[in-house]
C-alpha cells in the first residue's frame, strides 16, 4: 500500500498502526504524481492493503472514491511459528487512516456511493 500510495502522494502519512502497544506510522515516499485527478473504485471486495491505499488517498484529498463500502479488514497480522513448522497469522493490531479512522469491521464509505 505504501509503494502504491507513493505513486500518487508527495510524501506524508499513509497510515498508523499499533502493535503490542507501540504506535507505528507508514509514510509515502516524496515525488509522486500529484497533478492528475484520481478516482478509486471500491466495493465489498476491497480489503486490507487496498483499504489502506483508499483511506490514505481519500483522507489526504488526493482521490475521489466511488462505489460501495469496502470490506473492513484493517488488521495487522504477524506470523507465529507453531510446533511442527506450521505458521499461523495472528492479529496483533489495527491500521488507522491518516485521519485516524479505524476501518477494521467498518470499511470505508466511498465519497460517491454507487450501487452495483
Amino acid at each position: 500500500a505504501v509503494v502504491a500510495a507513493s505513486a500518487f502522494l508527495d510524501g506524508g502519512l499513509v497510515a498508523t498502526y499499533d502493535v503490542r502497544g507501540e504506535q507505528q506510522a507508514l509514510y509515502a515516499d516524496p515525488g509522486g504524481d500529484t497533478d492528475r485527478p484520481v478516482v478509486v473504485l471500491v466495493d465489498g471486495g476491497t480489503m486490507s492493503a487496498a483499504e489502506l491505499l483508499t483511506g490514505a488517498l481519500q483522507d489526504r484529498g488526493r482521490a475521489v472514491t466511488v462505489g460501495t463500502p469496502t470490506f473492513g479488514k484493517g488488521s495487522v497480522q504477524m506470523p507465529s511459528e507453531l510446533p511442527g513448522g506450521s505458521v499461523a497469522e495472528l492479529t496483533v493490531g489495527h491500521y488507522r487512516t491518516p485521519a485516524g479512522r479505524n476501518v477494521d469491521g467498518r470499511g470505508i464509505t466511498p465519497d460517491l456511493v454507487v450501487e452495483e
